[in-house]
């Protein structure tokens, strides 16, 4: 990711960011990364250090079961 970046856009980002399926990049908006998640109706940011970082504390599973 860009350093200068503070957010990654919609479930597109959030897949990229974490190399994961469209499935569980939305399971991880609504529960691991909430915090780090800003939404306005359809429109989707995610502050990508602070949505590492709680992946990284809970340590959450990334891999599709």
């Amino acid at each position: 990711m860009n350093e200068k970046e503070r957010f990654v856009y919609g479930l597109a980002g959030i897949m990229e960011l974490f190399k994961c399926s469209k499935s569980k990049a939305l399971k991880l908006k609504k529960t691991t990364i909430a915090p780090a998640v800003y939404q306005d109706g359809r429109k989707i940011l995610v502050d990508w250090r602070q949505a590492l970082e709680l992946v990284k504390l809970n340590g959450a599973s990334l891999q599709d079961k």
